[in-house]
């Protein structure tokens, strides 16, 4: 899936808009409110940062086809992350924006909260503390 792997570009539009159009609490989906930053396996799964003023991004969303089995989506979905991890370890300060030192994400479906505590995030106490990992 790696080799798959590339940067998320504006002709990934209408294939993210039709994976997004099931999902529960997705209506008009708005492809300008996704940040610059993301990865995408064509056909499988993306996922975008929230590059922030400070030292933090926010890793969300994430997004797979629905068509694909549950077992390439969670390869695919893992990639994605990884690759996630790495950009955000990478982005370089640029003028008044700091290195990255915190990816926080939310979550409270438990694959997605398991997904995140794979790749080395850790859980807050409670359902409302974001699940997060040091850089």
């Amino acid at each position: 899936m790696k080799d798959l792997l590339r940067p998320i570009a504006p002709r990934d539009r209408l294939a993210v808009e039709k994976w997004l159009s099931g999902r529960d609490g997705v209506e008009g989906f708005d492809w300008s409110l996704l940040p610059p930053i993301g990865q995408m396996i064509p056909d499988h799964a993306a996922g975008w940062i929230y590059r922030t003023d400070g030292p933090i991004a926010i890793l969300d969303p994430l997004v797979r086809n629905p068509e694909i089995s549950k077992a390439d989506a969670d390869r695919a979905l893992d990639t994605v992350v990884e690759s996630l991890i790495r950009t955000a370890r990478n982005l370089h300060p640029s003028g008044q924006l700091p290195r990255i030192r915190l990816l926080v994400a939310h979550a409270r479906q438990p694959a997605v909260i398991e997904r995140a505590l794979r790749h080395g995030f850790v859980q807050g106490r409670d359902d409302y503390s974001p699940l997060r990992l040091e850089l």
